[in-house]
């Protein structure tokens, strides 16, 4: 089963969107994996909508109503470990979007090649960081957790709660399974264990 990398695109540009999502078919299928992409036509519906789940945020830098670098602070308000990689015409914003803590930036008009060097890139700093990070999925709950803010995990009637800085989160599941996804992590302390 191919790896999966959750994917959001935020611009205005209907053509840009479609290169976007073109050139990460390309990736996919060079890779061996899949992008479950999620389409914004403003930086707005995308912070209306959103939730911390997202492997790699594509922003334009301008757009209207909410260009992407103010969208991005907002987004760090709420993810603070998103990987926002910024899309513009002018090279200058691009310097800009390190003052946002970007991961990177494309210019457009996108190039594959550089396109895949920046996705290579990026993907070897999500598979390092998915080592210390836990994604709770349920009915109401779809949230990605570093394993650092888990105090204990917990099994009643076949729920999981995770108990963390964040607060506690219930998903269905195994201890089993809680077991394995935490092995050989660093939890917060010394007391911390699943129960």
């Amino acid at each position: 089963m191919p790896e999966i990398i959750r994917v959001a695109i935020a611009e205005d540009e209907a053509s840009c969107r479609h290169e976007v999502i073109r050139q990460l078919h390309i990736y996919e299928k060079e890779q061996n994996l899949q992008f479950d992409i999620t389409v914004f036509s403003s930086a707005l519906d995308l912070i209306e909508a959103y939730r911390p789940v997202y492997d790699i945020l594509f922003l334009d830098i301008e757009m209207p109503i909410l260009d992407g670098l103010s969208a991005a602070q907002r987004i760090y308000e709420m993810d603070e470990h998103a990987m926002i990689v910024f899309i513009t015409h002018i090279a200058k914003y691009a310097v800009q979007s390190y003052d946002v803590r970007a991961a990177d930036y494309v210019l457009k008009p996108l190039q594959y090649s550089v396109f895949s060097m920046k996705l290579n890139k990026l993907l070897r700093r999500i598979r390092s960081r998915n080592k210390r990070f836990v994604i709770l999925q349920g009915q109401s709950v779809l949230r990605r957790i570093a394993t650092e803010e888990i105090y204990f995990v917990e099994v009643a009637d076949h729920r999981l709660t995770y108990h963390t800085a964040d607060g506690d989160f219930s998903v269905k599941g195994t201890m089993r399974s809680a077991a394995q996804e935490l092995e050989g992590q660093a939890l917060p302390s010394a007391t911390a264990a699943i129960l």
